[in-house]
């Protein structure tokens, strides 16, 4: 999960460095703009690292009142950093009636932000790649968080055991990502689950409730 911020953290830093490089003020004045965008994903790094300290620790998770949408729209940014230059499409089909969640903002990102990059890396090798986020709430009125993606899709076969750890279809993959999603997501009283996409690819699914009783919850205002 760290490995996200810090390659965008290291996209910045080219950008940064390219700017820097042609001497120009307009163009130093971007690349301390650039920079300021480094420092924030390193200190996500950190914060990152500490959360999911605590969490192996099976402490509880630091609950906010947030808006979903916003969370979504956060995550997705450091996700699909380049991901303009790999052709990626991304949509949002986000309710906007949608009542504030209680969550751990940045464990939830962390899930956003895996499912995203799982998305991304399974079209590298297809015409079109598009991702859509979606939420909305759903019949038992839990908020429903969608990321579908146009890829190779995943098979019959590995879908049985997809959230079990050590499980993956990428040749680098560890197999815990999905495994740690689904633990963040049950943690916060919800569930995470995958569908094939009708139109070719994935569909990952996860449901947050509205109002959670999580225990040693801190409630502030997102």
């Amino acid at each position: 999960e760290a490995n996200q911020p810090l390659s965008a953290a290291a996209t910045y830093l080219e950008v940064a460095r390219d700017l820097l490089g042609k001497g120009k003020r307009e163009d130093r004045a971007r690349a301390v703009r650039v920079l300021d965008q480094v420092e924030i994903q390193i200190r996500r790094v950190a914060e990152t690292v500490r959360r999911i300290r605590e969490f192996a620790k099976k402490s509880a998770p630091e609950v906010e009142l947030a808006d979903i949408n916003r969370v979504i729209e956060e995550a997705n940014g450091i996700a699909s950093v380049g991901a303009k230059g790999k052709g990626i499409r991304t949509f949002f089909d986000l309710s906007p009636a949608l009542p504030p969640v209680e969550m751990d903002r940045i464990q939830v990102q962390q899930v956003i932000m895996n499912l995203v990059r799982n998305g991304i890396d399974a079209m590298k090798d297809k015409p079109r790649r598009d991702i859509v986020l979606r939420s909305q709430l759903d019949s038992n009125g839990m908020v429903e968080i969608s990321v579908v993606d146009s890829g190779a899709g995943v098979p019959e076969e590995v879908a049985k055991n997809l959230f079990k750890a050590f499980v993956t279809t990428k040749k680098d993959g560890t197999g815990l990502g999905l495994a740690i999603c689904r633990s963040i997501v049950e943690a916060h009283g919800g569930r995470l689950w995958h569908e094939p996409n009708p139109q070719g690819g994935a569909a990952f699914k996860f449901t947050l409730p509205v109002k959670s009783a999580l225990p040693g919850a801190i409630v502030a205002n997102a």
